[in-house]
């Protein structure tokens, strides 16, 4: 009883009451916000321009729009390669930007016949088409005109007030995006910040020249035997071998980039190759069981590298391998290492001797 009693008392204790609770408020302009779990995001890029020095374009999903909009100027546009676009302006931004009053009702009218209100429109979405790379065709019809809040649009933001919206498929709303995105310098000065700061990890292994093997072969590895490796190659000035780079992570993990251990009396150096070895198709023995298929894998050392730098990695790339032990390498088997072993030289081929069993 006492004991129970004890519990409730903590569990008491643990309740926050709610005016303790800091609020946190939602600003339609100004929040990025990714709820994947609700299928909720919103990104935003800002712009400084000469013409609008306070313009951002706001890609939004699973938040519906606020404003009402069968009180906006509808015009179509569309990529030069056909994409559709409809995009929903403010009337009193089409007047700050241009002193002219346009209301649907005009538009509705006919008024383009006296007055060319659709070049006056186009003069609003002149900076816009140029960012986005698309063309105001006309006038949207009345009967193709949006009846519902989208959740799904790009909109533009002039001094955090929205202004106008883009609707589309997924597909053509997410290349208005990416358009936005390269056009936007606070985007890029933000992704070059980061990409000084934030490190990935990779570790290095060799490529044998068998990689699957009988778990008694394995097994019967000992002091003293040789492990061939793939591709050994002598430059005049330094040795290369061939070998794979992985990413420590789940987004990455499955894929390997070719590399080439470059080894100086100075230094050692990874000599990036073709950029993916994901395919693994022909490395399975056919004279192996599947459940008896066991890659052997030797891992030389690892790395980290910034994320900027791996963003301009291309093949032919030097990058310094910071951490190993050469010519001392691991023999493991699904991460777990099982051998240790040392880079010898046997009849003009490099391959790795075995040096110790790890129990």
């Amino acid at each position: 009883m006492e004991i129970a009693e004890h519990i409730n008392e903590q569990e008491v204790a643990q309740v926050w009451a709610l005016d303790r609770l800091r609020r946190v408020r939602y600003d339609a302009t100004g929040s990025t916000i990714f709820a994947r779990s609700r299928s909720m995001s919103q990104r935003i890029y800002y712009f400084d321009t000469d013409r609008h020095s306070d313009l951002a374009i706001r890609r939004t999903t699973g938040l519906p729009h606020k404003s009402t909009i069968s009180d906006l100027i509808w015009v179509s546009a569309n990529f030069p390669e056909g994409n559709e676009i409809q995009i929903g302006l403010d009337s009193a931004y089409i007047f700050e930007q241009t002193g002219s009053l346009i209301t649907p009702q005009i538009v509705d009218w006919g008024g383009e016949g006296i007055v060319p209100l659709i070049d006056i429109v186009s003069a609003v979405l002149n900076e816009l088409e140029s960012i986005l790379g698309l063309h105001v065709e006309d006038f949207l019809p009345a009967h193709l005109m949006p009846t519902s809040n989208p959740i799904d649009y790009l909109a533009v933001d002039y001094k955090r007030q929205n202004k106008l919206i883009l609707l589309s498929d997924k597909q053509t709303l997410k290349l208005l995006e990416a358009k936005a995105r390269n056009y936007c310098l606070r985007y890029w000065n933000d992704y070059e910040s980061m990409g000084r700061k934030v490190f990935f990890e990779l570790s290095v292994y060799l490529y044998p020249t068998k990689r699957k093997w009988l778990s008694t072969e394995l097994a019967e590895l000992e002091q003293g035997d040789l492990v061939a490796l793939q591709n050994y190659r002598i430059n005049a000035s330094s040795r290369s071998i061939r070998g794979s780079l992985r990413f420590k992570g789940d987004k990455f993990s499955k894929r390997n980039y070719e590399v080439f251990i470059q080894m100086n009396e100075d230094d050692t150096r990874l000599h990036f190759g073709s950029d993916d070895l994901s395919d693994t198709s022909g490395l399975e023995e056919e004279n192996l069981p599947p459940h008896e298929q066991i890659e052997l894998e030797i891992h030389a050392g690892k790395t980290k590298i910034l994320f900027n730098e791996l963003c301009s990695v291309q093949e032919g790339t030097l990058i310094e391998l910071r951490e190993h032990a050469l010519p001392m390498v691991t023999l493991c088997v699904m991460g777990s290492p099982i051998l240790e072993g040392e880079l010898v030289h046997f009849q003009d081929q490099l391959m790795v001797q075995v040096t110790k069993r790890l129990d």
